[in-house]
Formats: C-alpha cells, sequence, structure tokens
C-alpha cells in the first residue's frame, strides 16, 4: 500500500511538471468570454499584442465563421492575427461605422488609455486604408461625430493617407460631405506633417 500511494504520487508530480505552465495569452484568452464592457475590450486589446496558441487560433476561426456577426473582439483579434484575407473582410464588415464608432473610442478612453493613443482597432482598420475602400470610408464615416481629440487624430490619419493618395482620399472625403475646411486641415497635415 505504502509503495503504492508513494507510486501515485510521483505520477502526479511528474503529469503536473511535464504541463506547461499557462501564459498570460493563455489565460486571458479563456477568461475573455466571461469579461464585459470596459475589462473585455482591455482584455481583446492584450489579446492582439499577444501570439495566440495554434488551438487558440484554431478556436477563434471556427467561432467567427459560425457567427459573422460575433463580437467586434473576435473579428479583431482574427484580422489581427493574420487569419487571412475573409477575415479581414469580415473584421472590416462588422466595423462600426459613422456615429456607432464614437462608442469604440469612448470605450478606449474610459479603459484608460491616454488620448493620444489610438484605440488598436482604428489602427488595424487605417492599416488596411491605404488599399481598401471599406477601410478608408470607416475611418472618414466617424468625422462628423467625432470630438476635438478624436478628430485630430482622424485629421492625422487621413493625412498620411492623403500625402501618398491624395485623390483617391480627396474623392472619397467629398463623396461622404466632409467640410472643406476639415479637408483643408488634412491637406495641410499632409503637406507639412509633424
Amino acid at each position: 500500500m505504502k509503495y503504492t500511494s508513494m507510486l501515485c504520487l510521483l505520477i502526479s508530480l511528474i503529469g503536473c511538471a511535464s504541463q506547461p505552465p499557462p501564459t498570460v495569452a493563455t489565460d486571458l484568452y479563456a477568461r475573455l468570454p466571461h469579461y464585459q464592457g470596459i475589462e473585455h475590450y482591455r482584455a481583446c486589446v492584450l489579446l492582439g499584442e499577444l501570439k495566440l496558441t495554434d488551438q487558440q487560433l484554431q478556436t477563434l476561426r471556427i467561432r467567427t465563421a459560425k457567427d459573422p456577426e460575433a463580437n467586434l473582439c473576435d473579428h479583431y483579434l482574427s484580422a489581427r492575427q493574420q487569419l487571412g484575407p475573409q477575415a479581414i473582410q469580415t473584421f472590416l464588415a462588422n466595423m462600426p461605422t459613422g456615429k456607432a464608432q464614437i462608442a469604440l473610442w469612448q470605450l478606449h478612453a474610459e479603459a484608460g488609455f491616454p488620448i493620444s493613443f489610438t484605440p488598436p482597432y482604428i489602427t488595424l482598420l487605417n492599416r488596411y486604408a491605404s488599399n481598401n475602400p471599406r477601410a478608408l470610408d470607416t475611418l472618414i464615416s466617424a468625422i462628423p461625430y467625432a470630438d476635438a481629440s478624436i478628430a485630430q487624430q482622424l485629421i492625422d490619419l487621413l493625412a498620411n493617407h492623403y500625402r501618398y493618395q491624395p485623390i483617391r482620399v480627396l474623392n472619397q472625403l467629398q463623396a461622404w460631405g466632409i467640410p472643406t475646411a476639415t479637408i483643408q486641415l488634412i491637406r495641410q497635415h499632409a503637406e507639412h506633417p509633424m
């Protein structure tokens, strides 16, 4: 009996030692479905900066394939983890536009990020705006509803695109009915970057 107990204890210890300790990404990814609001946003932003395991990526693929209108975080993570062109298109299709986008900026501010730190969802959107009209439209769509700090960040992002594709950006700004004064600010920032 004594040897059996020792053998069981030894097998248990070997089993525990052979499994790697959970990583921050593993732990956070497991908890993500249980978070809501600001905690969910913070967790998603952090996960976007971490490398997910193959199993987590597979789970993410399945979850977003089953529900194309799943949580924006899932689509952001899929696009951020570069799960392919379809993941990017689904992220862009689910990204809020216009006035609805302001809620994302507010959530970002409420989560404690500095005003000068552009929300990662917007940063990712901006990455695709250089060659995707939908992404550029989504950036532009928030301008009429943005407060001063958000508007300034959007102007800076759009000025960068204007610098390399002035006609394309100008056409889309005009299509959205963006005021001439705002377009002039974008042009000035493009010509004289800070």
